[in-house]
């Protein structure tokens, strides 16, 4: 819901289409097999959104829409930049979150201008620390590196 909520605040100022980014942070990672590695799960979300589509799970998108939403899911962990904005939006909305993960975001590695320098990356930095302190039970700052948060168990 992170990545829905930074989604929704870029596209705000990018113009992208808010559904489509909707539907890319509800699905860009769920399939995904774990958080640390897992090189695929973006061309099985992609799939899982066409499977959707076909059964007529996404009424309400166009076939425009659903290019985009895939193309957004298949490539996310692999391309920097696009020249669509939805789909640069997707992205960025993702990448927003990798402090859960204990990765600080960089912003050369962002696809829009809108999310270096509106201030997104502060914000959405102070929420991811706030959901890893909360389930974490710790504060990221407390791990050395992000693989180290591989380690530890979600509080019950």
């Amino acid at each position: 819901m992170r990545v829905r909520a930074n989604g929704l605040l870029l596209a705000s100022i990018t113009g992208a289409d808010k559904q489509v980014v909707e539907y890319f942070a509800l699905l860009h990672d769920s399939c995904r097999q774990n958080d640390w590695e897992d090189p695929d799960h973006g061309s099985r979300a992609a799939e899982f959104a066409t499977q959707l589509f076909n059964e007529g799970v996404f009424v309400d998108l166009s076939t425009r829409q659903l290019h985009q939403l895939v193309t957004a899911c298949w490539v996310h962990t692999f391309e920097h930049s696009n020249d669509d904005i939805t789909i640069a939006t997707c992205w960025d909305a993702d990448r927003l979150d990798l402090p859960r993960v204990g990765i600080t975001v960089d912003p050369s590695r962002l696809a829009t201008d809108d999310a270096r320098e509106s201030g997104l990356i502060g914000w959405a930095d102070q929420g991811a620390r706030a959901w890893c302190s909360r389930i974490y039970g710790t504060a990221l700052d407390s791990f050395e590196d992000e693989w180290e948060l591989s380690d530890i168990r979600v509080k019950e």
